[in-house]
Protein backbone atom coordinates (compact mmCIF):
# COMPACT_ATOMS: atom_id res chain seq x y z
CA UNK A 1 0.00 0.00 0.00
CA UNK A 2 0.79 3.84 -0.70
CA UNK A 3 1.19 6.58 1.62
CA UNK A 4 -1.74 7.41 -0.53
CA UNK A 5 -4.69 6.20 0.36
CA UNK A 6 -6.36 7.18 -2.96
CA UNK A 7 -3.90 5.24 -5.13
CA UNK A 8 -2.54 1.66 -5.14
CA UNK A 9 1.27 0.13 -6.01
CA UNK A 10 0.71 -2.29 -9.12
CA UNK A 11 1.77 -4.78 -6.42
CA UNK A 12 -1.64 -4.03 -4.59
CA UNK A 13 -3.85 -3.41 -8.00
CA UNK A 14 -2.50 -6.93 -9.28
CA UNK A 15 -3.55 -8.17 -5.83
CA UNK A 16 -6.70 -6.39 -5.98
CA UNK A 17 -7.83 -7.70 -9.75
CA UNK A 18 -5.64 -11.51 -9.25
CA UNK A 19 -3.34 -10.88 -12.11
CA UNK A 20 0.35 -10.88 -12.11
CA UNK A 21 2.76 -7.31 -11.93
CA UNK A 22 3.84 -8.72 -15.12
CA UNK A 23 0.44 -9.18 -16.59
CA UNK A 24 -0.73 -5.40 -15.23
CA UNK A 25 2.60 -3.97 -17.07
CA UNK A 26 1.59 -6.46 -20.22
CA UNK A 27 -1.78 -4.56 -20.12
CA UNK A 28 -0.99 -1.66 -20.40
CA UNK A 29 1.61 -2.20 -23.30
CA UNK A 30 -1.22 -3.03 -25.47
CA UNK A 31 -3.45 -0.15 -23.54
CA UNK A 32 -5.24 -2.99 -21.57
CA UNK A 33 -6.50 -2.83 -17.88
CA UNK A 34 -6.64 -0.02 -15.46
CA UNK A 35 -5.33 3.45 -15.88
CA UNK A 36 -2.03 4.11 -14.55
CA UNK A 37 0.21 7.19 -13.34
CA UNK A 38 3.60 7.10 -13.33
CA UNK A 39 5.63 9.14 -10.87
CA UNK A 40 9.73 8.81 -11.51
CA UNK A 41 10.17 4.91 -11.45
CA UNK A 42 6.93 4.29 -9.33
CA UNK A 43 3.54 3.20 -10.85
CA UNK A 44 0.29 4.06 -9.08
CA UNK A 45 -3.41 3.38 -9.71
CA UNK A 46 -5.81 5.81 -8.45
CA UNK A 47 -8.54 3.22 -6.85
CA UNK A 48 -11.44 4.73 -8.52
CA UNK A 49 -9.47 3.98 -11.26
CA UNK A 50 -9.34 0.48 -11.03
CA UNK A 51 -12.87 0.30 -9.65
CA UNK A 52 -14.55 1.86 -12.95
CA UNK A 53 -12.03 -0.22 -15.26
CA UNK A 54 -13.84 -3.50 -13.52
CA UNK A 55 -17.23 -2.23 -13.94
CA UNK A 56 -16.74 -1.22 -17.49
CA UNK A 57 -15.59 -5.08 -18.06
CA UNK A 58 -18.44 -6.19 -16.26
CA UNK A 59 -20.93 -8.72 -18.58
CA UNK A 60 -23.79 -10.20 -18.08
CA UNK A 61 -24.74 -14.19 -19.55
CA UNK A 62 -25.84 -14.65 -22.46
CA UNK A 63 -27.77 -17.49 -21.58
CA UNK A 64 -30.48 -18.89 -19.51
CA UNK A 65 -31.18 -21.51 -17.68
CA UNK A 66 -35.08 -22.45 -17.37
CA UNK A 67 -37.21 -25.42 -16.37
CA UNK A 68 -33.68 -27.52 -16.85
CA UNK A 69 -32.87 -26.63 -20.15
CA UNK A 70 -30.78 -23.85 -21.47
CA UNK A 71 -32.82 -21.16 -23.48
CA UNK A 72 -30.65 -20.25 -26.66
CA UNK A 73 -31.26 -16.75 -27.90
Amino acid sequence: MTDLPDFLTAEDTARLIGVSERTLARWHSVRKGPARIRVGRKVLYRLVSVHDWLRANETSPSKTFEGGRYEHA
